[in-house]
């Protein structure tokens, strides 16, 4: 028999006094799901157990029935996604480049997506594609933009 799950992730709120207490999916009009919903089985999952919040990345894992001790990492999963190749003793780091900004002597994070040509993201990923230390080799591997993973090896 196949079937199809629908995972839901994030929906979970509090009610709110602008919609008289309810939750906003819960005020919302949603006739396709309401649909949705009348054809299959629902409920609550607790991968844990009941009021322990998971990320989403363990708590899929965990739903898809992994054990919580073997999850490798957002990182890790989402580089073999990316059919970036990776050893089981690699370990795989989101990333994303970012600026930063001098005040008084410090240099502070600038919040949001820096605005960089192409051009300037390539030659930033260049400079620090590949670094050496300890034994250790760090390597950046770009996906989109200024977005990539930096795998150590």
């Amino acid at each position: 028999m196949r079937c199809i799950l629908v995972i839901l992730d994030g929906i979970g709120d509090r009610g709110l006094e602008c919609f008289s207490g309810k939750t906003p999916l819960y005020a919302a009009y949603t006739p396709h799901l309401d649909h949705l919903a009348s054809l299959g089985m629902n409920g609550l999952y607790h991968t844990v157990m009941q009021g322990i919040p998971m990320s989403s990345e363990t708590a899929h894992f965990i739903i898809f029935g992994y054990e919580r001790e073997d999850f490798p990492g957002r990182g890790y999963i989402e580089a073999k996604g990316k059919g970036i190749p990776l050893k089981d003793n690699n370990v795989a780091i989101l990333c994303h480049l970012c600026c930063v900004e001098n005040r008084d002597g410090n240099l502070f994070l600038r919040w949001g997506r820096p605005e960089i040509s192409n051009e300037e993201s390539q030659a930033l990923k260049k400079a620090i594609e590949s670094f050496d230390a300890d034994g250790i080799t760090i390597r950046l591997i770009t996906s989109n933009g200024i977005d990539g993973f930096v795998i150590l090896d």
